[in-house]
């Protein structure tokens, strides 16, 4: 389950006290019952999407045979839960049964959908009857929500100006934080290094951070550098420890696979800079982690965040896919420690004033209140 759904349900039910129930999509599950998950009232339940184009005759007749047994399992459960809202996060075409069901409950509940990077990209990409069913979904839908200003330029470019569109910061909870790096860490952490918390992908710029470190590592013989995140092609992976191998200073670069959430922000409290060298980035909580943490941070402009932090005053901003920017912006840091307490100073002070779930929570609660 993503973390920023975890965390959006939980700030649902501790701060706003209301009874939240969390649907993931199974296509083992039957009869949506109710369990608890983590503490969480949890529900599995399918339903098709109307319209495949490798197979489109097959699915849709699948879909239509489908219909009146998945609309009244649903339609079932909204009545008993007394569901008043319904926020679809990450949707796919199958969010259409929602527009169904809405429309078979006296009550209609609005219909959010939250977009967060790759699932609008999906939709974007789409061509056809595909399209003109994202359309009909997105048209019809009462707000549609994004992680930063950023995603919903993107969608406007991809589907046109719409008058629903809401842009709702993602967040953290400090508290939690705390808790999970209170427990002694797993790794063994250099005393100085830097750290950069990213899925081993392309598009997070850690080729550009490697290369930018091979820069630093000149002036500053006892830094290190940590990477780790979750793996999700073995051969970009091998990529980047060939990279690694081929640095002058190869021998103080950490790659670390498949780190929990846990002991990545064990890892990141003994950062002496947190760097975020992304080349698209919808958002990055990493950023606020850091910030709740007291770690300076360097980011580039591509992620959505850095655009809601003043550059010199909460963190430094370079430009993406620029390794001498980003390896003087790394030095600055690491070179002047009253520049670095400042910067920690500042971001933490942002990051529990304005982007904790406790508070942003109220902005999600707030949408389909037109209706």
């Amino acid at each position: 389950m993503n973390q920023v759904v975890e965390s959006l349900f939980d700030a649902n039910v501790q701060v706003l006290r209301n009874r939240s129930l969390l649907l993931i999509k199974s296509w083992k599950a039957g009869r949506p019952n109710v369990v608890q998950i983590d503490g969480r009232r949890t529900t599995y339940g399918h339903c098709r999407s109307p319209w495949d184009d490798k197979r489109p005759v097959r699915n849709a007749l699948a879909f239509l045979l489908e219909l009146p047994a998945t609309l009244a399992r649903f339609r079932g459960l909204l009545r008993r839960e007394g569901v008043v809202r319904i926020n679809v996060h990450f949707p796919d075409l199958d969010a259409l049964i929602w527009l169904v069901l809405r429309a078979m409950l006296p009550t209609r509940p609005p219909l959010i959908l939250s977009f967060h990077g790759a699932d609008l990209n999906l939709a974007a990409a789409t061509r056809g009857v595909t399209r003109r069913l994202w359309l009909k979904l997105l048209t019809n839908a009462d707000e549609i929500v994004f992680c930063s200003e950023q995603l919903r330029l993107e969608f406007e470019q991809a589907f046109g100006p719409m008058r629903h569109l809401r842009v709702i910061d993602n967040g953290v909870d400090p508290e939690l934080i705390a808790v999970k790096t209170a427990a002694p860490s797993p790794i063994e952490v250099p005393q100085k290094c830097i750290v950069s918390l990213a899925t081993f992908e392309d598009k997070k710029g850690l080729d550009v951070l490697l290369q930018a470190f091979d820069s630093v590592a000149l002036g500053y013989p006892d830094v290190h550098l940590v990477i780790a995140g979750r793996v999700t092609s073995a051969d970009m992976f091998e990529g980047f420890e060939r990279q690694r191998q081929q640095l002058s200073h190869g021998d103080r670069v950490q790659l670390l696979k498949d780190v929990d959430h846990g002991a990545a922000m064990r890892l990141l409290q003994h950062a002496r800079v947190f760097v975020l060298p992304s080349r698209s980035e919808p958002f990055g909580i990493v950023v606020l982690e850091a910030g709740a943490l007291g770690r300076p941070v360097v980011a580039t402009s591509a992620c959505g965040v850095s655009r809601r932090l003043c550059d010199g005053t909460d963190l430094l901003v370079v430009p993406p896919d620029d390794a001498p920017a980003l390896a003087a912006a790394i030095e600055r840091v690491l070179g002047d420690a009253v520049l670095a307490e400042r910067l920690a100073t500042s971001l933490r002070r942002r990051v529990l004033s304005d982007f904790t779930w406790a508070r942003i929570v109220h902005r999600y609660a707030a949408l389909g209140a037109h209706k």
